[in-house]
């Protein structure tokens, strides 16, 4: 079976028709990039039937800094702007709706947004906030709902099929887990997966974690071994193991220790002398 995928890498993109293969005692698939699967750009014709490009309007209420995540939903465009701390609502044509941008302390008033997600089963907009440790809901007129206190730091938040999925990138204790489920937003019992490793943890404050929507939701966190993983109702399960052969960052440099054994930029002009591949920042499966 032909497959098409996007990873994105630090610095690179690699897009990848690749072919299936059976992993032994591994329960996910197995893609080997090789050189020939390697490219410095690509062209987006070559995975999309055709682009629609939308003009935003452009007005005091509707400018913002930087896009860090989009969902569209029937006929809206929810761009979410870290620098901004809000949300910003468009229609299908590009004219500004509304915005959510309640900075305070508040009741709906937030410090500092981590992420957003669209609640389509319940017609909600839901903000994941790091100062507070919160979770804020909105109706789809941008009208403040609810909120509630979270336990932990998370860094995404994604909605499927009645779940909420959180995940983070760096752990608060040496038992703490990558993936939080929970079947509704104030759940007291929330399910845990996949818990911190020593190539989570040997360069935290470099960490990074992505939840990916498309066909299914997928989450990657750097230096986890490469694998994709499947987040279900349910359960989390291994997806994908990227293996760059020879290219892959030798296990020599993950060691335990209270300190990085290598600073980021160590780690970049490693990657500039051997072509040594780490660090998935996302992921865009479009099967």
């Amino acid at each position: 079976m032909s497959r098409k995928i996007i990873l994105s890498f630090i610095p690179i993109f690699f897009l990848i028709s690749c072919t299936e293969k059976s992993v032994d005692n591994k329960p996910c698939r197995e893609i080997i990039i090789g050189s020939k699967n390697i490219r410095d750009s690509f062209n987006m014709k070559e995975i999309s039937k055709g682009l629609i490009i939308t003009t935003l309007e452009t007005n005091k209420q509707s400018i913002f800094a930087n896009i860090d995540k989009l969902h569209i939903d029937k006929d809206r465009i929810y761009i979410f702007s870290k620098k901004d701390h809000g949300v910003f609502v468009f229609d299908s044509l590009g004219k500004y709706v509304n915005k959510i941008q309640n900075i305070g302390k508040g009741p709906g008033e937030y410090i500092q947004l981590s992420d957003f997600t669209i609640d389509k089963s319940n017609n909600k907009i839901v903000l994941l906030a790091n100062i507070p440790k919160k979770i804020y809901v909105y109706d789809f007129e941008c009208n403040f709902v609810e909120e509630f206190n979270l336990q932990n730091y998370y860094q995404s938040i994604s909605y499927r099929n009645g779940i909420y999925c959180l995940s983070k990138m760096i752990p608060q204790n040496s038992k703490d887990f990558r993936i939080t489920l929970l079947n509704e937003i104030n759940d007291k019992f929330p399910k845990r997966y996949l818990p911190f490793h020593r190539k989570n943890t040997f360069v935290a404050s470099y960490n990074h974690s992505s939840l990916t929507l498309s066909k299914q939701l997928l989450f990657s966190s750097s230096f986890s071994d490469n694998i994709i993983y499947k987040v279900d109702n349910t359960k989390v399960n291994a997806f994908y193991n990227i293996n760059f052969l020879n290219k892959n960052l030798p296990d020599k440099y993950f060691v335990i220790s209270p300190n990085p054994i290598l600073s980021m930029s160590q780690l970049q002009r490693l990657h500039k002398s051997n072509e040594y591949y780490y660090y998935i920042s996302s992921i865009r499966d479009y099967n």
